[in-house]
């Protein structure tokens, strides 16, 4: 009977481990693309987002988009959260250059890329003196934004306005596809731009094709100014912080076509300089007159952006 007592007794001792195991859910430190860390029980839902549950018993769910790194505590390793099929998010990162991820690859200087924001995530991003733009993601797939200048803070007759949409989408595992719009408002003048952007690349290193028609409206009379803009942008990273970008645009015929030929081009480069949250653009935009001379004015750039994300709640 002692020994009976005794064998049941050690049983009980060596089942105890397993018991508190599985009673206690397993902890992992939840880092996101802004370099904060969040400690507490992380969970994967069926549409690609991450819930972490913290201590406190709070409950907090973040898009697949903005998860840099899932960190087991225990020596097991957890898999790092997959995107929803189909998604912009969890796009692959280039091979020949795995750094975290960019934050500002769903643009280039103005022209937009394929590849969405993802739900939750934004930025707000000032270029030159001229305009103040503020964009965030909806979904995985659909983004806004808007914009206008502090100038007009102080210079009512000039304030003007910018809003626009964008839809994108991964046809493949490096081809993204997007359409869109725009619009500008200033008195009683009105521009719109439909467009539809192809991108081909990764998120580190990527080219992008936008074709859009232009049209125009005057004190409340639509005319469709015959212009087609084509941009063809690149974004090139150099390294964790750093990326080479280009936009390049052609105006073709129309009455919005400024230089009285067939085409008028806006080339540009600029270095991008980037972190989690911040980036800074430091270039050159030569402004070619085809009207006689041909020559080349340099206009330097200089753009400030704040990437942002905002949690949602479980």
């Amino acid at each position: 009977m002692l020994l009976a007592a005794l064998t049941l007794h050690s049983a009980l001792l060596l089942c105890a481990p397993a018991y508190a195991e599985a009673a206690e859910p397993a902890r992992a430190e939840l880092v996101l693309d802004d370099g904060q860390v969040l400690v507490g029980v992380v969970e994967k839902a069926e549409d690609g987002s991450v819930t972490i549950t913290l201590g406190s018993g709070s409950v907090l769910r973040f898009p697949a988009a903005i998860v840099r790194e899932v960190r087991a505590i225990t020596p097991k390793a957890l898999p790092l959260p997959a995107a929803t099929p189909g998604a912009m998010t969890g796009v692959p990162v280039d091979p020949n250059a795995p750094w975290g991820p960019d934050p500002n690859k769903s643009r280039y200087l103005y022209s937009p890329s394929a590849f969405s924001l993802g739900q939750g995530r934004g930025y707000i991003s000032q270029k030159e003196l001229l305009l103040t733009e503020v964009a965030i993601g909806v979904t995985d797939w659909w983004d806004i934004q808007a914009g206008t200048s502090v100038i007009t803070l102080f210079l009512p007759e000039a304030a003007f306005g910018i809003v626009g949409t964008k839809f994108g989408f991964r046809v493949s595992e490096n081809v993204h596809v997007a359409v869109g719009g725009q619009g500008f408002f200033a008195g009683g003048v009105a521009l719109g731009l439909g467009f539809g952007t192809v991108t081909y690349g990764t998120a580190d290193r990527h080219v992008s094709v936008s074709v859009g028609g232009l049209a125009a409206g005057f004190e409340g009379e639509v005319q469709t100014a015959g212009t087609v803009l084509v941009t063809v942008s690149g974004n090139y990273r150099l390294g964790p912080r750093t990326a080479l970008v280009t936009e390049n645009w052609f105006l073709v015929g129309g009455e919005l076509q400024p230089s009285g030929g067939d085409v008028f081009v806006v080339p540009s480069l600029v270095v991008r300089l980037f972190g989690p949250s911040f980036a800074t653009d430091l270039g050159v935009i030569p402004i070619i007159d085809f009207s006689g001379s041909g020559a080349v004015i340099p206009i330097p750039w200089v753009g400030f952006t704040w990437n942002y994300a905002i949690p949602m709640k479980g």
